[in-house]
């Protein structure tokens, strides 16, 4: 099994072992590394700003990449999530980014329309477009928790937007090929 982990989308996230790919890849395009070259993909808080057939296409690339038994994580805002968690204090961090009012509504618009997202996400959504692929085993998971060790405390966007506001909104799935 090859050593190499790919971390998609990684902004100012880099891990430690890990190639960490932002701009300089798009993940709406194939992605420019040959077919089972790596046993870890990590993509958060990416998927959204690609459309939902850019990232049935995406997914396919992951798996085209990934060895055999290799794991795919993917963290996304949740619009499910969100309302099932809505805080004030959530709502207050959304207005003070001009972003929408510091009501449940507006944080909602806000997850679905501001950020340039492309699409919205759901648990369930995520878990079905990955199976549909030919992924295997999709478990979900809150920011930070895994059962892979290596797939633990990847997640860089609570460190961007507070822990509290991560866990609110985001979702995070595995899979293995």
């Amino acid at each position: 099994m090859p050593d190499r982990k790919f971390n998609f989308g990684c902004g100012s996230n880099h891990i430690s072992g890990w190639e960490n790919y932002d701009r300089e890849v798009d993940i709406s395009l194939r992605l420019p590394f040959p077919s089972e070259c790596t046993k870890a993909i990590f993509a958060e808080h990416v998927v959204e700003h690609l459309t939902h057939q850019q990232a049935w296409n995406f997914f396919e690339e992951c798996y085209r990449l990934l060895s055999r038994n290799g794991n795919v994580r993917i963290t996304v805002p949740s619009v499910p999530q969100l309302v099932n968690n809505y805080v004030q204090a959530y709502g207050d961090f959304v207005a003070s980014h001009k972003w929408g009012e510091p009501t449940l509504k507006g944080s909602v618009w806000a997850i679905i329309f501001k950020h340039e997202h492309k699409s919205a996400w759901s648990e369930e959504l995520l878990h079905a477009m990955l199976t549909a692929v030919g992924f295997q085993d999709a478990t979900s998971y809150r920011p930070k928790e895994s059962k892979n060790p290596e797939m633990q405390y990847l997640e860089g966007h609570g460190k961007r937007v507070g822990d509290l506001i991560n866990n609110v909104e985001s979702i995070c799935v595995e899979a293995k090929k």
